[in-house]
């Protein structure tokens, strides 16, 4: 078996949209609504639920939804779902978001 790593790139320029930006914050999970309220920019806040958004289309390919789930820090202080087996790391820059998960 072959380790894999899907990354996902987005652009969170649609998220100015605020039709778009309230659609996509009732769909967080209550962690990341916290994480995203905290933030006092909108162009911050787009990147919060933009994170969420590249979350939940690499997890949607194994049937999975990130307020479905919790994840742990591994000793090595990277996230992991621990019933799911899997890492993730979120980073961003711009008006851009990458998720990857292994």
């Amino acid at each position: 078996m072959t380790d894999m790593t899907d990354v996902f790139l987005l652009d969170v320029t649609f998220l100015n949209d605020d039709e778009r930006f309230d659609r996509y914050y009732r769909e967080l999970s209550p962690q990341r609504k916290a994480r995203t309220d905290r933030y006092h920019q909108r162009s911050d806040k787009n990147l919060s639920i933009g994170a969420s958004v590249a979350l939940n289309c690499a997890l949607h390919r194994f049937g999975r939804h990130e307020k479905e789930m919790s994840y742990i820090t591994s000793k090595n202080g990277k996230p992991y779902f621990q019933t799911f087996n899997r890492f993730f790391n979120i980073s961003h820059s711009g008006t851009l978001v990458l998720c990857s998960l292994s």
